[in-house]
């Protein structure tokens, strides 16, 4: 019984110490991070001291344990610290505290280890799969690509050269002006001069002026008129292809037709706008007047202040517009057929006023009418000067009446007008108004008259 009950002990302490040791083995595979590491040595140094205080040897209740231990004989040798190994129990949760990070930390990273060796294995070299079918994916997308860039690429060549050379042709043309001059003296001066080939004879945008058009206009000219201008027609071309060029801007920028009653107002604002405000200072005022004071006598400044500033603005306004019109040509394409243009170029030349500076003499010419009082006061004087510098100067008089289109070439709007030419044939003075024989003189002399 002695020996049994020995035994019995044995176990029993085998049991306890051996119990944190099992349970240990039970929980580390939730040690492997290190918070979980600590709350499983709590667990089993508790579970431990639980247990070794209250935990009997299997197979033994406590009644049983009681009746053994008192029908034992109480022997003088027998050593009572039996329950030493009882008492040992309480540095158990102590033992393993030591022993578990030993045991439980090893394995942790093994058992990770083996976790990562078996998840890639398999899995990490089929998942580069992926890429195979993104090489897979840009293949389809060039498959694509490939065809949309053939179908531009065989047009493209032919077109963009075609493009590039009209282009080209229109920059390289000639100007009217640069080839002709002194043949256009307002918007068809930097018109493109081309063989537009198709009875036009001129094109801008939607614009086309017919040969047959023109010459219907022509004939509604006065014959008197005709004949006498037959040499300026391209001057009656330019005018023709001024008011319809003019026309669509204003159009274009009012909506206004010129069927409409306000179409006066709209081309009278269009011409305030490009030309500018027609004022012009006391200074430049007072300037003229001490520049030409023989033009006004002995009338005082003060008398012809405002009258004077006047006159300059709207002269301001008229070389603004003049300007403009010279230009057009730079801001809207026009082309005109070159052939005929050359024809009138020929004919040009046979005008009066370019017949007679071709004789090489300096030249006074003198724009007037029948129903103009200083005109007719004036000629007098200039026919005298005619005869007595006949050797040396020509004196031409133009009548603005006969010669529509030559008077509006030269800006005739006002008469009397004097345009006085060097030998050379430049022009040197343009006078508007009566002129004494003193001033007139003065002005011969600029060009070698005496």
């Amino acid at each position: 019984m002695k020996r049994t009950i020995l035994q019995n002990r044995v176990l029993y302490v085998g049991f306890i110490v051996c119990l944190p040791i099992l349970l240990n083995g039970c929980f580390w595979p939730f040690t492997a991070m290190d918070g979980e590491l600590v709350r499983t040595r709590k667990t089993v140094s508790s579970a431990a001291s639980t247990e070794t205080e209250e935990t009997l040897p299997e197979g033994m209740d406590a009644e049983t344990k009681e009746e053994e231990l008192q029908s034992l004989p109480v022997e003088p040798d027998e050593e009572l610290p039996a329950p030493a190994p009882l008492e040992l129990t309480a540095p158990v949760p102590e033992e393993p505290e030591a022993p578990i990070p030993e045991e439980a930390l090893p394995p942790a990273p093994e058992e990770p280890i083996a976790l990562a060796q078996k998840t890639p294995t398999a899995p990490a070299p089929e998942e580069p799969i992926a890429p195979a079918a993104e090489e897979v994916e840009p293949a389809a997308p060039e498959e694509a690509v490939s065809p949309t860039p053939e179908v531009p690429v065989t047009p493209a060549p032919e077109e963009a050269p075609v493009v590039e050379e009209k282009k080209a042709s229109i920059e390289d043309a000639p100007r009217l002006a640069e080839k002709y001059p002194g043949l256009a003296t307002g918007i068809l001066s930097q018109a493109v001069l081309q063989d537009l080939g198709s009875g036009d004879l001129l094109s801008s945008g939607d614009i086309s002026i017919t040969e047959d058009s023109f010459n219907e206009a022509l004939s509604k000219m006065p014959e008197e008129e005709r004949k006498a201008d037959d040499p300026l027609t391209f001057d009656v071309f330019e005018h023709m292809a001024t008011k319809i060029l003019l026309a669509r801007r204003v159009k274009e920028e009012t909506g206004v037709t010129p069927e409409d009653p306000a179409w006066e107002g709209a081309m009278q604002a269009y011409y305030d706008k490009v030309a500018g405000p027609a004022k012009t200072t006391e200074e430049e005022a007072a300037a003229f007047y001490l520049e030409n004071k023989d033009l006004f006598a002995d009338t005082p400044f003060d008398t012809v202040r405002e009258e004077l500033r006047a006159y300059l603005g709207e002269e301001r306004q008229k070389a603004a517009f003049e300007k403009h019109l010279r230009n057009y040509g730079k801001e809207v394409p026009v082309k005109v057929h070159g052939p005929w243009v050359a024809q009138q170029a020929g004919r040009f030349k046979n005008n009066v006023i370019d017949k007679a500076l071709d004789e090489g003499k300096p030249l006074l010419v003198d724009f007037y009418a029948h129903w103009c009082g200083p005109c007719m006061h004036m000629k007098p004087t200039l026919e005298k000067l005619g005869n007595q510098y006949a050797d040396v100067l020509n004196i031409l008089f133009i009548d603005v009446d006969k010669h529509t289109v030559l008077a509006k070439r030269h800006r005739a709007d006002s008469i009397p007008l004097l345009l006085l030419y060097d030998a050379k044939g430049d022009l040197v003075t343009r006078l508007e108004g009566y002129q004494e024989e003193t001033e007139l003189m003065r002005e011969l002399q600029k060009v070698g008259v005496q």
